[in-house]
């Protein structure tokens, strides 16, 4: 079976159901992000991250060796 990100498959899930989804309690999840605004964020950032890491072993305009503009 296929797993689909609580998020992805409902923008409006909770933090309980988000929390529940992952396995850890609601209390671990605030640990880490605070506000709902946080896990949205970090989950963002992780998905631009390989093509971030990318960039900068490849030296290419944004990734870590300034920016090009």
């Amino acid at each position: 079976a296929q797993q689909v990100d609580p998020v992805t498959a409902d923008p409006a899930a909770s933090l309980t159901d988000i929390a529940d989804r992952a396995g850890v309690g609601r209390t671990t999840l605030h640990r880490y992000f605070p506000e709902r605004s946080d896990l949205l964020r970090a989950l963002a950032l992780a998905g631009w991250a390989p093509a971030l890491r990318e960039c900068a072993r490849c030296g290419a305009p944004g990734g870590g060796e300034g920016n090009a503009g």
